[in-house]
């Protein structure tokens, strides 16, 4: 049976929560020192970790979303155009 990217993930996201329990929140004690500093190369290296956990977008996915966005984008400003086109006729009208 198919399953959808979009599926997968949420498939895959569940059962990663239902493995992994949840961190009990360490409050923070008045007087406790506080958190040592991340250098710059550990903070890139995790942001590179973090990156390689992204879902990114196929090239057909990409360009699929980029040709909705811009058809949407179309009709919507028509509309808007067109509503201003009214609304102005009709002032004209009533102030005549």
């Amino acid at each position: 049976m198919a399953v959808s990217r979009k599926i997968r993930r949420e498939m895959e996201r569940t059962q990663t929560k239902k493995q992994a329990a949840p961190a009990p929140k360490k409050k923070i004690q008045p007087g406790a020192p506080a958190k040592k500093r991340t250098s710059p190369a550990q903070f890139f290296r995790e942001v590179r970790a973090e990156l390689k956990k992204v879902a990114w977008p196929t090239r057909n996915e990409l360009v699929q979303s980029t040709i909705m966005v811009l058809v949407i984008l179309t009709i919507v400003t028509l509309t808007i155009y067109a509503m201003d086109m009214v609304f102005s006729q009709a002032t004209t009208l009533l102030t005549q």
